[in-house]
């Protein structure tokens, strides 16, 4: 197949993470909601099939969100915005570019005008991350509203981040103790789920990239109803072509 002689010259890199039970994430360090039990199939009958009954948060790992994460909760009602089952397969994967911020100050503004010199691009996948500091540290980058704008007028094609770079603006995220405030004030996420762009959080393993440009893929299964999902990313970086990064 003419396929595979053209995934002979990519190289593949797993950008998702392990998920495993009663491991902790955040800033308070709790424990996320991930736990199966094994069970014989058919139920109850020992001897032949084992399964698992699964419980779990969809905000767990390397997980991409849909536009009805943010627009349900601002409407406050299930189904106003689109879940992972309804955005359109092809908005799950394109040509990336991947942000390094190990530059960056402390604390750092991402700005528009930094994205530019970057090489950010219409349809880009744009991912942040790299810059060897605890999101919820105080002293990650993080992308300002105006790069959030810039790129939403693009309009890229999804955005993605490692736990190193804020996806909000974070000192006015953490600085704010009303819930509700906290949440109406989160920009990227409101402009991007109004606008059906998807975002990957979590995503990992970026220092095993070579290349500024790769293709990634980083599909959800279609659940019904579910504003979020766990999803396997997987870059392709071409072996044989020039980073024109």
């Amino acid at each position: 197949m003419k396929l595979a002689e053209v995934l002979k010259e990519y190289r593949l890199v797993d950008l998702s993470e392990t998920v495993a039970q009663g491991e902790s994430a955040g800033p308070t360090g709790e424990q996320r909601w991930y736990f199966t039990r094994m069970f014989p199939f058919p139920p109850g009958q020992v001897g032949g099939e084992w399964m698992h009954i699964i419980v779990m948060e969809s905000h767990i790992g390397t997980h991409v969100e849909a536009p009805a994460h943010w627009i349900d909760a601002a409407e406050n009602r299930e189904g106003a915005g689109k879940d992972v089952s309804q955005i359109p397969i092809t908005s799950y994967f394109g040509e990336a570019i991947l942000i390094k911020c190990s530059n960056l100050p402390d604390g750092e503004a991402i700005s528009a005008e930094f994205l530019k010199r970057e090489g950010v691009r219409k349809g880009d996948i744009v991912v942040f991350g790299l810059s060897g500091r605890d999101m919820f540290s105080g002293k990650a980058p993080y992308v300002s509203d105006e790069a959030v704008r810039y790129m939403a007028d693009l309009p890229i094609k999804m955005v993605a981040f490692d736990r190193t770079v804020g996806v909000e603006d974070m000192p006015r995220f953490m600085g704010e103790k009303d819930v509700r405030k906290r949440f109406l004030g989160m920009v990227m996420h409101r402009t991007f789920c109004s606008r059906d762009i998807p975002i990957i959080e979590c995503i990992g393993n970026l220092e095993k990239l070579t290349k500024k440009r790769f293709f990634l893929f980083a599909w959800p299964a279609p659940m019904k109803g579910l504003e979020s999902f766990v999803i396997r990313a997987v870059a392709f970086e071409p072996l044989n072509e020039a980073d024109d990064g």
